[in-house]
């Protein structure tokens, strides 16, 4: 049985966007009248794709419908339905009844009024509610159908994130649906539902020479920042051939072009060409909608595109918990990626009173590659009841919260047991496997013997390890391990329920716990490049090494070609091996280094191979000094010394030793106070000479290359004596000494001769 009619889901699906403020409303057209007879019949196809959580599962196995028209007056119809399947069930018929102009009844979607077009709303605004399903028709087109080329009406409905899409297309002049596409993006696993007309007797097929254009698919979603493509379908009828011209008209806010504008087409052929839309990365969320015109001599006929443009997001889904009063319980939080999302979500938990929650991690990544991770959320409580907490994700802007429902039961009266399992989601790749332990607890003095069974999805194999616990204390565990096989659908859950059970048949105590098990794909055969320092130095005068290390990852095994860029580009020089072979094992590589350009140097070593391409930043950094003089001269007289200061100023971190000497021309003899500097220093030059002139002293840093001359002038000449009376002063002096001594002696022997008298 049917559990939902197909057009009850259509209307649930539209009746969620009118609620939330998304769906546009316009006036309507004059008049909403009924514009099918009894007898009408159009029959329809139904392809559905389901995955494991497919919200399209209660009309999984309908391969077809089939309406007919009982009565139809004013604005009023009645139809019988008639629905097919797939897996031997017997058709089941039900009778549709509804008013067109204010869309009561359960016709829903299957028939609108006839007559209305682009912009009308597909009841009469006038006398509908704010309950009713109303979007506005956003495009009239042409489009094939049952072999002739009918305009249509097209609808296709905004949505939120993680939003089903949907597309409705109802014939414009009989108001019949004639196509429904549904699509959900949650998990990335392309659940659909595409409905198409297959027959009718409300029209002929046409023989006339006639053109159609139509597009698969009819509407996408396109995330800002990327580009989409639609494949656009041209049809030749009635023996139409030529030069068909294609042309494109589309909101300014898309970029949009043609693979093509012109096709050729035989007698009766289709051809085919690509529409491309590009979304700005800073577009905001909005429909837009895009016109294609093929046009054929005086043969005109247009497709509509609708695209979506939908920002990357993020989705929380809570799996409900329960447990006996004072033991502990888990619950998945599940985060899925949306429309290229890549960030890290943080997780909050708010519990109520009664309740002690925590969820590890808090912080939970998702990309486009692993699309969907999880948490485990524990609880404990010793009263018994229904609680709900919240649960909100965090990341930036973007926030969402979901309810976790939470059950504690009452503690057992009789033995009996508890089965808890931690973790309880498994993230597996594709041909891996991961371990989660099975706990057994003992409530109220049970003993006995506990055999576990695990049942998941095809592809899924469980083992355990015991298999059969003997529960004789207060707890025990098992260890169960999940096999996933290669190939297995990705990036959705899959659940695991664990089956304990004590005893068999109808009197065996039994109790279940779930697991859900995310697959994601294995990790590709990649690898790493990472230099052996962040950073190296050397000087002017040295040569460089840098060391690398690749090292392949998952089975990695190619030949991988490194290239280098150095910034700035000119001032250093690298000499690398062109190709390296690469296996899981670390290898080893080498660039040397020459520069004789002192400065800081940014290196990038790039390795590509095995479709990758990878690289380490390594910061080389080449140390100088300066060589100068206080002065680029000095002077001394004939005979005498002359000095001057040479110093020693480091560039770039420069510290290592330098040497000096002084090389000086004939009749110059110089020195160096230190002839041995390390990093920085002054050292003095002294210079002398009997000969007058100038000469030029040059002081070398040989292993350096560094020199700084100097210009040492002697005077012309030795300054002459000076004389007095015209003696040399030293014969002067010693005249006039020994003058001032006789006469003290003199005075000394007439002092005597007076004392004696």
């Amino acid at each position: 049985m049917l559990r939902l009619s197909l057009w009850a889901l259509f209307l649930v699906l539209g009746m969620s966007l009118l609620a939330s403020g998304a769906m546009p409303l316009t006036f309507a057209a004059t008049h909403y009248a009924t514009a099918v007879s009894p007898g009408n019949i159009w029959n329809l196809t139904a392809i559905v794709e389901c995955s494991i959580y497919c919200p399209f599962r209660s009309i999984e196995n309908v391969s077809g419908i089939l309406l007919s028209v009982k009565d139809a007056s004013s604005g009023l119809a009645t139809l019988n339905e008639t629905y097919t399947f797939r897996n031997e069930t017997q058709p089941r018929v039900a009778v549709l009844q509804g008013d067109l102009n204010s869309g009561s009844g359960n016709l829903s979607s299957v028939l609108i009024a006839g007559a209305l077009g682009a912009g009308d709303s597909i009841y009469n605004i006038a006398t509908t509610d704010s309950q009713t399903f109303n979007p506005s028709i956003n495009a009239t087109v042409a489009q094939m159908y049952y072999g002739a080329l009918r305009e249509v009406n097209v609808v296709t409905l905004p949505h939120g994130p993680g939003d089903i899409t949907e597309t409705l297309i109802w014939d414009q002049i009989s108001g019949a649906v004639v196509e429904v596409d549904l699509s959900d993006p949650a998990y990335g696993t392309g659940d659909s539902v595409s409905i198409k007309l297959a027959s009718t007797n409300m029209w002929s097929q046409s023989t006339a020479k006639d053109l159609a254009v139509d597009s698969n698919p009819l509407s996408q979603e396109l995330v800002p920042g990327h580009q989409t493509s639609f494949l656009l379908i041209v049809t030749g009828f009635g023996g139409l051939a030529g030069s068909i011209s294609l042309s494109l008209t589309h909101p300014s806010e898309i970029g949009a072009y043609l693979n093509t504008t012109a096709i050729t087409l035989n007698s009766d052929e289709t051809a085919y060409t690509t529409l491309t839309v590009a979304a700005p990365s800073n577009l905001a969320p909005a429909l837009y909608v895009l016109n294609v015109t093929a046009q054929s001599g005086l043969t005109v006929r247009y497709a509509a595109v609708t695209v979506f443009i939908e920002p990357p997001d993020f989705l929380l889904f809570a799996s409900p918990t329960f447990f006996p009063a004072g033991q502990v319980g888990s619950a998945v939080i599940l985060v899925v990626s949306l429309n290229d999302f890549n960030g890290t979500i943080g997780l909050s938990l708010a519990d109520p009173i009664g309740l002690t929650g925590s969820c590890d991690p808090t912080l939970v990544s998702v990309n486009t590659t692993d699309s969907l991770s999880a948490a485990d959320c524990t609880f404990s409580s010793s009263t018994p009841g229904s609680y709900t907490a919240s649960i909100t994700g965090n990341n930036g802007q973007l926030s969402h919260s979901q309810t976790l429902y939470v059950t504690v039961t009452p503690t057992p009266t009789t033995p009996d047991f508890y089965m808890n399992v931690n973790p309880n989601f498994l993230d597996i790749a594709q041909g891996s496997s991961a371990n989660t332990t099975v706990t057994l607890t003992a409530l109220n003095g049970f003993k006995g013997y506990i055999t576990l069974t695990g049942v998941g999805e095809l592809g899924l194999f469980e083992t355990f390890t015991p298999r059969t616990v003997n529960l004789q204390s207060a707890s025990a565990t098992a260890v169960m391990s999940v096999q996933v096989r290669p190939g297995l659908q990705t990036s959705i859950p899959y659940d695991i329920k664990i089956i304990g059970a004590n005893g068999t048949g109808f009197s065996a105590l039994v109790h279940t716990a779930i697991v859900d098990a995310i697959v994601n794909r294995p990790p590709q055969p990649d690898f790493a490049i990472t230099g052996d320092q962040l950073s190296i130095s050397f000087d002017s005068s040295q040569s460089g090494m840098i060391g690398f290390n690749i090292a392949g990852q998952n089975g990695f095994a190619s030949d991988v070609t490194l290239t280098t860029n150095i910034s700035p580009s000119e001032g250093l020089s690298l000499d690398c091996s062109a190709r390296i072979s690469v296996t899981n094992s670390p290898t080893l590589g080498t660039c040397s280094l020459h520069s004789s350009t002192p400065g800081l140097y940014q290196v990038t070593l790039i390795a590509t191979g095995g479709g990758s391409s990878h690289s380490a930043t390594i910061t080389v950094t080449i140390g100088d000094f300066s060589l100068t003089s206080s002065s680029s001269f000095f002077s001394a007289n004939a005979g005498s010394r002359g000095t001057s200061t040479i110093t020693i100023e480091p560039l770039y971190g420069f510290t290592e030793k330098v040497d000096l000497t002084v090389s000086t021309p004939l009749g110059v003899s110089c020195s160096l106070s230190q002839t041995t500097i390390i990093g920085s220093g002054t050292t003095t030059l002294t210079c002398n000479s009997d000969t007058p002139g100038t000469y030029k002293v040059t002081v070398y840093a040989p292993a350096y290359r560094k020199t700084i001359e100097e210009t040492f002038t002697v005077n012309s000449q030795r300054q002459p004596a000076s004389t007095l009376l015209g003696l040399q002063p030293e014969l002067f002096y010693a005249i006039v000494g020994s003058m001032i001594g006789f006469t003290i002696a003199l005075i000394a022997i007439a002092v005597v001769l007076k004392h004696r008298h």
